[in-house]
């Protein structure tokens, strides 16, 4: 009958209605855990991302703290040096022109380091702004290393150092900013000093290789550990090794790679094989072997 149809029909209907219903409620639900599980997601990333920021905030904080703390005791060595000997020159406390003479060179070698410090600290400051410029000229890579020599001499005969200078025949000028390149000599040999340990050997030299020139800074003091050799020309880095006792701005191999990256070439470590270090740094050579 009629009505009996019309039953069955409003009874599919109510059917297809409630399993539109179930499946549309299912697939509701679906969406809001696949909504809720992305937006944790991302609020985990985003958690992450800050604490990550955070972490290298405080890291980056407590090496600048480590680092002007370092500075200002760095400043504070030479400049005390300094004072007291001209003290005891300007009392006249010394004995004969051969100790007059090494207080006056000892006074001039803690000036030296101060304003190579202070040099250091201001071309970092330079290079991180973009500041930084560099006067090219004809350099002798040769000449430079033995005036290097020069003015670590008395720091290296005072600590019973043994220095070898070797230098290629025959290698042309290249094209650099000698003072720029005197500089990062300079913290390659002072870190051969501070780091030398016990066996007081330095070598220095330079040599061609393809079309680079190369100078290499050699020391048989303590190394750096493996773990460490990547990260040393990073600012403010040390190696564990280096000790509570080592002190620095932890700027100099930095230094060394932003000049030797500004002319074109690039400044490396590898240990030496019979212990201690070799730190260089590669040039561009432009011109033939004379």
């Amino acid at each position: 009958p009629a009505s009996q149809s019309i039953y069955r029909l409003s009874l599919g209907i109510f059917a297809n209605n409630e399993a539109f219903v179930l499946r549309n409620y299912r697939n509701r639900n679906l969406f809001i855990m696949t909504g809720i599980l992305l937006l944790a997601g991302v609020i985990a990333g985003g958690a992450y991302l800050l604490l990550r920021d955070a972490t290298i905030q405080i890291q980056t904080a407590r090496l600048r703290s480590e680092f002007v703390a370092n500075v200002s005791h760095e400043l504070r060595t030479p400049l005390t040096s300094i004072r007291m000997y001209a003290e005891t020159l300007l009392l006249g406390r010394y004995r004969g022109q051969e100790q007059l003479r090494d207080y006056l060179e000892t006074i001039m070698y803690e000036s030296q380091r101060l304003s190579r410090m202070v040099g250091n600290v201001l071309d970092f400051s330079r290079m991180e702004s973009g500041r930084k410029t560099y006067d090219f000229s004809d350099v002798d890579l040769g000449a430079l290393i033995r005036q290097t020599a020069e003015e670590f001499a008395p720091l290296l005969e005072e600590r019973d150092f043994t220095l070898k200078i070797d230098v290629e025949p025959g290698l042309p000028s290249v094209r650099a900013d000698g003072e720029a390149v005197a500089t990062a000599l300079a913290n390659l040999m002072s870190n051969a000093v501070k780091y030398a340990g016990e066996r007081r050997e330095i070598r220095l030299s330079v040599s061609a290789d393809d079309d680079r020139q190369i100078v290499e800074v050699a020391d048989r003091g303590i190394g750096v550990p493996p773990e460490d050799a990547d990260r040393i020309f990073e600012k403010f880095q040390r190696a564990a090794n280096a000790g509570e006792t080592a002190t620095g701005t932890g700027l100099g191999l930095t230094l060394v790679r932003g000049i030797a990256q500004a002319h074109g070439g690039s400044a490396a470590y590898r240990p030496h094989p019979d212990g201690g270090s070799i730190f260089s740094l590669a040039l561009p050579q432009t011109e033939t072997r004379v």
